[in-house]
């Protein structure tokens, strides 16, 4: 859950929203101030360390994903790879729909 608060309601609760983000993991509350732009979070020590954590495995995967040997660019895993000229591949699915758009001029 996010709450938002001012600074004088966050200062007055602090002890409160202390508890509140400690207690359950995730939670946290953004604390603004009226003037400036940047705003504040207080979260959990755990919840912080965790999304480090994942922040990091996710950089050491795309380091091992980009220097893999031969895998210098994004491939969607299960995407085909053409090893012929399209044309080689296409001429009869071209063929089926010009025949099949001459049977439908006819039928005009």
């Amino acid at each position: 859950m996010t709450r938002t608060v001012d600074i004088s309601r966050f200062r007055s609760a602090l002890f409160e929203l202390f508890d509140a983000v400690v207690g359950r993991d995730g939670d946290r509350v953004i604390v603004e101030r009226r003037g400036v732009e940047g705003r504040a979070v207080l979260t959990s020590e755990r919840h912080l360390t965790a999304l480090e954590q994942q922040v990091n495995a996710l950089k050491q995967l795309l380091s091992r994903l980009q220097a893999a040997p031969g895998r210098s660019e994004f491939k969607l895993v299960g995407s085909a790879e053409l090893r012929v000229e399209p044309d080689q591949v296409l001429v009869k699915s071209r063929a089926r729909q010009a025949d099949a758009l001459a049977r439908k001029r006819a039928t005009l």
